[in-house]
């Protein structure tokens, strides 16, 4: 988080690109420089995970052998795909962050 002192002005320049994290840094600031081609994201958030457990054990031949503790422990794991209730737990993550994002952005800009 921008710490700001009183009467002291944040200025944010942005690079060749900001993408959206840019932005969302960037939102608290007293004013936005960019270049006119810097490409600068829009409000959003994407999120994913590769799954390369299926390659790593039959392509590759690598054994793995996973202990976790906790009902989530591996939601981000890349060696399985996401259960229903991992997936359900992660769409949730998004929509949380995507609300915070667009609540900083109102409020600041």
């Amino acid at each position: 988080a921008i710490v700001a002192q009183p009467g002291i002005p944040v200025v944010v320049s942005m690079g060749s690109a900001a993408a959206s994290g840019g932005y969302f840094i960037s939102a608290p600031a007293s004013a936005i420089v960019a270049q006119p081609g810097t490409m600068t994201g829009s409000i959003g958030v994407v999120g994913g995970k590769f799954v390369i457990g299926r390659f790593l054990r039959e392509i590759v031949g690598v054994n793995i052998g996973i202990l976790s503790k906790g009902k989530r422990a591996g939601v981000l794991s890349a060696i399985e795909p996401f259960s229903e209730d991992g997936r359900k737990w992660f769409e949730n993550s998004l929509d949380t962050t995507y609300t915070e994002f667009l609540t900083k952005v109102a409020m600041d800009r």
